[in-house]
């Protein structure tokens, strides 16, 4: 059975009261039944500690440090003076280790007695270090909840890497999430399921988010995001640092982009958004195993890029388009284009007729950088525009009716949405109403699922929000999830 062995200093074992950042740690490891070892089993031993540290990691298969702002206190009998989490890293390095790093966010709430030491400025070198350290897996984490699905799905891939014997991969069978790909597939393959299409749907499998203080240059994003698309982070960084957005403010996308907006200008903004998404970049497994299902079906996107568009062109299934577009002046109207090889045009959404009896159906609700979507082309990105999108989502205006019918009487499979998705509540606050009332009734007394939500590293506030909508959570990746659909 694998070990792992925490790093953490000890400020982060008390704080938050309720359910610290270690306990956190300690409780993923468990529940991935793997073995536990960290500081607090050395207060006893007699070596001096900088031995018993070289010891313990030596036996162990994963590093995990959790990095606060705190250095802490020195190894002893250990020249030149290192923080224990300094010297465990260090070690961990130099043996080779699998290294998960989690930086506490610039922006978390903490303490005054936790936020910072007189060692202030050997941790900031410490975490620049971290963060320049390509050779580690490494996020960056605001709550214990968040390092609660975030963990769960680092140690999944380091347990997929970690090798290939029997006994490994029972381990590893016992800890699957595993969809009812019995019932999803065939749902899939007869239409009879929406797929809505979060961000994480366009990332690759393995993304790791940048850490966000110091905030990084535009030549260091410009780098990481050669040849693919743009996180939300990656894209509210952007922005922000073209923006000259202020140091220290929250770096939510919306509130980046209204800032972004009032400085510099809506076209540019828009402008901005687009260039950012015109990559290279290859549609994903699960946009070309959607454009490869037989049937015609309706497929919603909240991503801005064309991955999906492409798939199905490069699959040559026939598809409708439908675009919402932020700009006021073409409101409430949606622009539309019946078939791939048509322009798009400016319908009345009441009017819209559509017929998946002949076509399939991408409505993209957001906005869209596709290169067919020249007029028009203004994003679901700013306050503001999520102020006028729940309007009109709470006027009906923002869902053309052809659709509303079908929304509210098909399975839903959510794929790449976390609860931090505002996308994904606004998407949930519009399909309510008699008819989905009526057809969640009738999934609870038949003992099914109203839809299922495929997403990797899920927290536990994500499972209890998803079940009290009858809603299947699966913590897995999307690429595992389109190998388990074709299997």
């Amino acid at each position: 059975m694998a070990k792992v062995f925490i790093s953490h200093t000890s400020e982060l074992d008390k704080y938050p009261e309720d359910r610290s950042f270690v306990q956190v740690a300690r409780e993923v490891v468990a529940r991935k039944s793997w073995v536990l070892v960290e500081m607090e089993s050395f207060t006893a031993e007699s070596q001096p500690a900088a031995s018993v540290i070289r010891e313990r990691i030596d036996a162990c298969d994963v590093f995990v440090g959790i990095i606060g702002f705190k250095w802490g206190s020195p190894v002893r009998d250990h020249l030149p003076a290192q923080s224990y989490t300094e010297y465990e890293y260090a070690y961990a390095k130099e043996r080779g280790k699998p290294r998960l790093m989690f930086l506490l966010a610039a922006d978390a709430t903490l303490p005054a007695e936790h936020a910072r030491d007189e060692h202030g400025p050997a941790q900031d070198a410490f975490r620049s270090a971290l963060m320049s350290d390509d050779s580690i897996v490494i996020r960056e984490v605001k709550t214990a909840d968040r390092l609660d699905g975030v963990l769960q799905d680092a140690l999944d891939r380091v347990r997929k890497e970690l090798g290939s014997s029997p006994a490994a991969a029972a381990d590893q069978d016992s800890n699957r999430d595993d969809p009812p790909y019995g019932m999803i597939e065939p749902l899939l393959r007869a239409g009879k399921i929406i797929p809505f299409l979060g961000r994480a749907a366009s990332l690759p499998v393995n993304h790791l988010e940048p850490v966000v203080a110091p905030r990084p240059t535009w030549s260091t994003l410009r780098s990481r995001l050669v040849g693919r698309l743009p996180s939300e982070q990656e894209l509210s960084l952007s922005l922000a640092v073209n923006g000259s957005y202020p140091m220290g403010a929250p770096l939510q996308l919306a509130t980046v982009a209204q800032y972004f907006e009032v400085r510099q200008g809506r076209d540019l903004l828009d402008e901005s958004v687009t260039t950012l998404h015109a990559v290279a970049s290859e549609p994903r497994p699960l946009h070309t195993f959607l454009a490869g299902l037989p049937e015609n079906m309706l497929v919603v996107t909240t991503n801005f890029d064309d991955l999906l568009e492409r798939a199905f062109a490069a699959a040559g299934k026939p598809y409708s388009l439908i675009v919402h577009s932020a700009d006021p002046a073409v409101a409430p109207n949606v622009q539309f284009s019946p078939a791939s090889d048509q322009a798009l045009r400016l319908v009345d959404p009441a009017l819209l007729e559509v017929d998946l009896a002949e076509t399939s159906v991408i409505y993209k609700m957001h906005g869209s950088t596709g290169a067919s979507e020249a007029p028009n082309r203004r994003f679901v990105i700013t306050e503001d525009d999520w102020v006028d999108f729940l309007v009109r989502i709470a006027d009906t205006t923002a869902i053309p009716n052809a659709l509303s019918e079908t929304l509210l009487s098909q399975h839903f499979l959510f794929l790449g949405y976390s609860l931090t998705d505002w996308n994904l509540r606004v998407l949930l606050s519009r399909l309510k109403g008699p008819a989905d009332a009526a057809f969640t009734a009738t999934n609870r007394r038949a003992n099914r699922k109203r839809g299922w939500a495929i997403s990797s590293g899920l927290t536990p506030l994500e499972r209890e929000f998803w079940a009290a909508r009858n809603v299947g959570a699966h913590d897995i990746t999307l690429d595992d999830f389109v190998r388990g659909l074709a299997e």
